[in-house]
């Protein structure tokens, strides 16, 4: 869904978990990647700050079948401390379903199934192996967040190759799409043959936005290191939180 600032009320429900997050950190300065799978305290405040930015989803992922999670960047803020700075929810496939927006678009009446297969099986992606990133918001303003949202998706990348996806697709705007470039991200559209938008949650679609792939690029250890100094993975455990080593994949203390 569309980039935006959070309201007041927004940063206040996050400032109320920063915390959470900040007890883990090791340094000041440090920025974290923090993954929330629900169930965890954080799922549900986040849900509701997704609500306050963009009603429209209220109740939109509530009887999905597909999996989610919210990934938050935190990090230092200026004069404030260690802040929420970013927050995406990201839905993951299942053996038998794709992500959350390809099974919007086939919804929508825009797109088959089978054409999604076809098309994106000409470009070697698997769509059980993609990766569609919901709502995408900034909490703190853009002095203090300009980079969050390229550290957002340099973390889900991140994930994409630690656990052996093929790739992202998000909603995106034409501002968006110069913005990828600038940081080495090509993007392509869903279909090859024909443009597709972004369902708007009525029924309707928004021709401003357009559902677009990110292939996982043969550099993107470069992508995912240039820029960005100090970002740790942060995940969840049985409730425990742990740092994830992202040279080997696995959770380390």
């Amino acid at each position: 869904m569309p980039l935006t600032s959070f309201p007041a009320a927004a940063r206040q429900l996050v400032a109320a978990s920063v915390p959470l997050a900040i007890g883990r950190l090791r340094h000041e300065n440090e920025t974290v990647a923090v993954w929330i799978k629900p169930g965890e305290s954080w799922f549900e405040v986040l849900t509701e700050i997704e609500i306050v930015s963009f009603p429209e989803l209220a109740g939109i992922f509530d009887s999905s079948m597909n999996d989610f999670e919210f990934l938050a960047i935190v990090g230092p803020a200026a004069d404030r401390g260690q802040q929420v700075l970013h927050v995406m929810r990201v839905a993951f496939p299942s053996s038998d379903r794709f992500c959350f927006l390809l099974e919007d678009l086939i919804r929508s009446g825009q797109v088959s199934r089978p054409e999604i297969v076809e098309d994106l099986a000409l470009r070697g992606l698997d769509p059980l192996g993609l990766l569609s990133v919901e709502s995408s918001a900034r909490v703190q303003p853009l002095s203090a967040a300009g980079s969050a949202a390229v550290a957002a998706y340099r973390s889900v990348l991140d994930r994409v190759v630690r656990d052996g996806f093929c790739g992202v697709v998000a909603h995106q705007n034409r501002a968006a799409q110069r913005s990828f470039g600038r940081i080495g991200l090509g993007t392509e559209p869903i279909l090859s043959n024909r443009v597709v938008h972004t369902p708007d949650g009525h029924g309707g679609l928004d021709s401003r936005y357009q559902p677009r792939v990110i292939p996982l690029p043969l550099s993107v250890r470069e992508v995912l290191s240039g820029g960005e100094q100090g970002l740790t993975a942060l995940s969840t455990v049985d409730g425990a939180w742990q740092r994830i080593d992202p040279g080997v994949g696995r959770t380390a203390s």
